[in-house]
């Protein structure tokens, strides 16, 4: 213990010396540790941990028109039909898109990112929300019948004040009546790796959050990233030759 006071006091002269060297080492060390910092967190989210919250992150691949060695290409709503439909390599296929939110009628206005998406999303990806539920089939049958809104745990504290009685509650989002239906656990961030999502809609509700086409029959319109939980056999086939086998939903 003296001698470690020694050498305390001993550094304390030295940087009292210099003042400017000293300075100059600090501010060193300290830039190293915040990039050191700033790497591993970008690794360790869009790496060692793409998408957190999945119960099962293995078992969740992308799917796109594109080749392994491309950049993900989105698919149209009728390629995302056509794939899930009469098909037996996957469990599950979902597909969601980002949409820019207005969220009024409730609390501050607050502009935030959210997803539409298709009422299997949490389903495929293994999400459970703590509070009410996700989608369900029928909201995914007819476009404009289902206003309803996931929201994440992060919008629940901060714009809802963490409220008990958040279930059933009625907000504005683009202006349009939502009801609440469910609050997602507090790591889900939402499947794209980078970017948080704090509400999800229903697919069939796109045309009234962005009514500039119709998005949900138009076969010319790639705007869906979509995802899909292969099936037993597949998974231990592992990734196909046309690039369908990587991890995520929205990579």
């Amino acid at each position: 213990m003296f001698s470690l006071w020694q050498d305390m006091r001993y550094s304390l002269r030295m940087i009292a010396k210099s003042p400017g060297y000293a300075a100059i080492a600090i501010l060193t060390l300290a830039l190293g540790i915040g990039a050191n910092t700033t790497i591993f967190s970008w690794i360790n989210s869009a790496l060692l941990n793409p998408v957190p919250g999945l119960s099962n992150p293995n078992e969740v691949v992308t799917l796109t028109l594109s080749k392994p060695w491309e950049d993900p290409f989105p698919l149209t709503y009728p390629d995302v039909e056509a794939m899930r439909d009469g098909q037996e390599s996957f469990t599950g296929i979902a597909a969601c898109n980002f949409v820019q939110m207005s969220l009024t009628g409730k609390g501050k206005p607050e502009r935030v990112w959210g997803m539409v998406a298709t009422a299997n999303y949490f389903d495929v990806l293994g999400v459970r929300p703590i509070f009410g539920r996700g989608f369900l089939p029928v909201e995914d049958e007819k476009p404009g019948v289902a206003p309803v809104a996931v929201i994440s745990y992060r919008l629940w504290q901060t714009h809802f004040g963490a409220n008990p009685e958040i279930m059933g509650q009625i907000v504005k989002i683009n202006q349009h009546p939502y009801t609440i239906v469910g609050v997602t656990p507090a790591v889900f961030q939402g499947s794209q790796t980078g970017v948080r999502s704090d509400i999800w809609i229903p697919i069939m509700m796109e045309p009234q959050l962005e009514p500039l086409g119709d998005f949900l029959h138009d076969h010319h319109q790639f705007w869906l990233r979509a995802c899909g939980s292969p099936a037993r056999a597949l998974l231990a086939a592992g990734p196909t030759e046309d690039g369908s086998g990587s991890v995520g939903c929205a990579d």
